[in-house]
């Protein structure tokens, strides 16, 4: 996060810069994780979002389900959160599959 921002501020401007999308609620803090050899904590915070993604920093994007994450090339600090918080995860998706079904 920059300095003086709090969750949402920081999301709004990572997702708008990095993926065109604005982010229209932030609820809070899922998992905090320190990356090894380095000095930042991670924050993985949920948030509701709006827009098609637009990859400008990414050179790719998917959509995978928990299971298909674990097998994935991950940071450190997002490999851990996958495994630690699976349930979390699924309970988002779930959330936002319904979502989508309902519009």
């Amino acid at each position: 996060m920059e300095p003086g921002e709090d969750h949402l501020a920081a999301a709004r401007r990572e997702l708008v810069e990095e993926l065109s999308l604005t982010v229209t609620n932030c609820a809070g803090t899922l998992h905090s994780v320190a990356d090894p050899h380095s000095p930042f904590i991670v924050d993985f915070v949920a948030v509701d979002a709006e827009g098609k993604p637009q990859l400008h920093e990414h050179q790719e994007l998917l959509w995978a389900n928990t299971d298909a994450l674990t097998a994935l090339a991950l940071a450190p600090s997002d490999k851990r959160f996958v495994q630690e918080r699976k349930a979390v995860l699924k309970e988002i998706a779930a959330r936002y599959m319904e979502s989508e079904s309902n519009e």
